[in-house]
């Protein structure tokens, strides 16, 4: 993706916020996370966090194919195993939650890979200006 000549599709402006967003070390996520309903899950005083989390897995999921064309095989490797990761995390419910996002290993792997993510692509981290709304950007088949 060249950023420089404006060359960047809707779908690419969503994973890199998405990728952004993992990237990010948990305070500053915390921070990042917008107002949701109960979307993706119930979320109750043990699972806080829980619908945003989930909805930028979501947006990954969605657009992690627009890059395909822009990386070589290896690359687009590392943009599967990213998917992989998040898919085998979405069967722990221990692992959406923000104390889950500060504390456990899985979400420390994602931020590393994510950070490399950015580097395939040649991007710096997305501003993050205000959170997505997730009704947006992703197809409504994954709302409850």
């Amino acid at each position: 993706m060249d950023l420089t000549k404006g060359d960047i599709s809707g779908a690419q402006k969503a994973l890199w916020y998405a990728v952004t967003f993992f990237s990010l070390e948990p305070e500053i996520q915390i921070e990042k996370m917008g107002p949701t309903e109960n979307w993706f899950c119930k979320e109750k005083k043990k699972n806080i966090g829980c619908n945003y989390l989930h909805g930028m897995r979501l947006v990954y999921f969605e657009y992690f194919g627009s890059v395909i064309d822009d990386t070589e095989d290896d690359e687009f490797n590392h943009f599967q195993d990213i998917w992989e990761l998040l898919e085998t995390m979405f069967d722990d419910n221990r692992l959406w939650s923000i104390d889950a996002l500060v504390h456990a290993e899985e979400w420390q792997n994602i931020r590393v890979m994510s950070r490399k993510a950015l580097d395939i692509l040649g991007l710096h981290p997305h501003p993050l200006r205000k959170p997505l709304w997730f009704p947006d950007v992703i197809d409504d088949q994954y709302f409850l």
